[in-house]
């Protein structure tokens, strides 16, 4: 039970240190929908943005930005081409698993989301949380686990607490302890013995 709940600290502490402490920083999660970006990043990965200005983007970033080519749509596509002028930048984005590309204009000092990392797959259990179900399988289910866990051992702790003597030595007998004052003690009787000899 302690491994799982080692694990279980474990995973939460790095779910902290990768999603929770960048938001702090102002950084932003998307979970990716699409294939668009495979090999490198799959559909229910979540991508870690830093936003940053256009005019500080480089070609080969991968970026989240709002395609006006899809209605405003946010999408996650490398930059293959920059252009950037005094009040409007020109952009050109594609998929790496995509063959066309799209192109875009925004304001020199507006801001996009820069991939930093990617978190694979956490994605799906982001979706799954949103439904009852899933979260009954993945936060109450192992929540109950856990808690049932803890009391069970406390349980065992307050058992081994009730029963000193369990598994150890029996308990000593106090007159036990005392020399009988009927009979010499040992050191006595070996006295009484050399008297005699003599």
């Amino acid at each position: 039970m302690r491994f799982a709940e080692a694990l279980f600290g474990g995973l939460v502490a790095g779910f902290v240190l990768l999603a929770l402490l960048p938001i702090v920083l102002g950084w932003r999660p998307y979970t990716v929908l699409t294939g668009s970006m495979r090999p490198g990043i799959q559909p229910g990965d979540v991508v870690m943005d830093q936003p940053v200005r256009i005019a500080d983007a480089q070609v080969g970033d991968v970026v989240t930005f709002s395609d006006p080519g899809r209605g405003g749509a946010l999408v996650t596509h490398r930059i293959r081409s920059i252009t950037r002028g005094p009040v409007q930048t020109d952009v050109e984005t594609r998929g790496d698993a995509n063959t066309s590309s799209e192109r875009w204009t925004i304001k020199t000092q507006d801001q996009v989301g820069r991939v930093v990392y990617v978190i694979p797959k956490v994605g799906h259990v982001a979706n799954a949380i949103r439904n009852p179900i899933g979260i009954l399988l993945l936060v109450v289910i192992p929540v109950l686990g856990i808690g049932f866990g803890i009391v069970r051992k406390i349980w065992q702790d307050e058992d081994d607490d009730e029963d000193p003597g369990a598994g150890g030595a029996p308990p000593l007998d106090d007159r036990a302890s005392e020399p009988d004052a009927r009979q010499p003690a040992d050191s006595q009787v070996e006295g009484a013995d050399i008297a005699r000899d003599r």
